[in-house]
């Protein structure tokens, strides 16, 4: 699973944009377009931003390379362009064609991307087989935390997530899970990363008692007791525990129904 996530949309474009270290002029320009879209959130103090309000925070900005930016080889554009699923694909209509929310799309992904790459070394490292749910709970407790560190770029376009997270959940559900669905999803979720887990995936539903369901809960159990080992993620750590603790129950209840006394 790793594999893929490593080889979305989102990872191709930045690969391809920044070039061999991130040394490509283009992107340095974009870094710098992207850090003063940022400031000037801050000097502003709310979501509310325009193009002229980033040219202005920027050092040497110029109203002509902001839009040169978002035309030419911008991420929304990257997604419509591609060879890819249809429901990757309509990523893209998430962000409106204007400038601002091109740049806007883009610096979010910017600001996400250390915390995203950190989340896929986990899975690889920690959890390589985990399930759905618990890749994807993670994947949501890393966008709370972004969310906390940039409060006013999360709050913009309508809290609407980083495009690259949105991909990221699709991938995870395999193709049951449309955009549109992983944007509500993650919208829904709470302030620490709490997420209602989609029905059309099956979490929803009460496990049964089989192999799959008994190594779903072992992988949270043993995911949560390295974390808790290792003296870090205990929130994560706990929100694993109470998940299989409650499918544990729901288990006990099932099989209490289908052989009573």
């Amino acid at each position: 699973m790793t594999r893929r996530l490593e080889q979305s949309i989102a990872a191709r474009w930045r690969t391809r944009t920044a070039g061999d270290g991130g040394r490509a002029r283009n992107w340095q320009t974009r870094l710098g377009y992207y850090e003063a879209l940022d400031a000037a959130l801050e000097r502003n103090g709310s979501p509310d931003i325009d193009v002229n309000d980033i040219v202005r925070a920027h050092r040497n900005g110029k109203l002509s390379t902001a839009y040169a930016i978002v035309t030419n080889g911008g991420l929304a554009r990257f997604y419509r362009t591609e060879q890819i699923p249809p429901d990757r694909r309509r990523i893209a209509d998430f962000v409106p064609e204007s400038p601002i929310h091109q740049l806007l799309a883009e610096t979010k992904v910017w600001s996400f991307w250390p915390g995203r790459e950190a989340w896929l070394r986990e899975l690889d490292e920690r959890f390589p087989t985990a399930p759905f749910r618990t890749a994807a709970q993670r994947l949501a407790q890393v966008i709370a935390g972004w969310r906390e560190q940039h409060p006013l770029l999360a709050a913009t376009q309508g809290g609407l997530p980083p495009l690259c997270a949105i991909e990221d959940l699709v991938i995870l559900g395999r193709g049951a899970l449309s955009a549109a669905r992983a944007v509500e999803l993650l919208l829904g979720a709470g302030p620490a990363g709490e997420l209602e887990f989609p029905q059309e995936l099956g979490c929803g539903q009460v496990p049964v008692l089989n192999h799959s369901a008994i190594d779903d809960i072992a992988t949270r159990l043993d995911t949560a007791i390295g974390l808790l080992g290792a003296g870090d993620g205990t929130r994560f750590a706990m929100g694993l525990l109470t998940s299989a603790r409650r499918d544990l129950a729901a288990l006990r209840r099932g099989r209490a129904r289908s052989h009573p006394g």
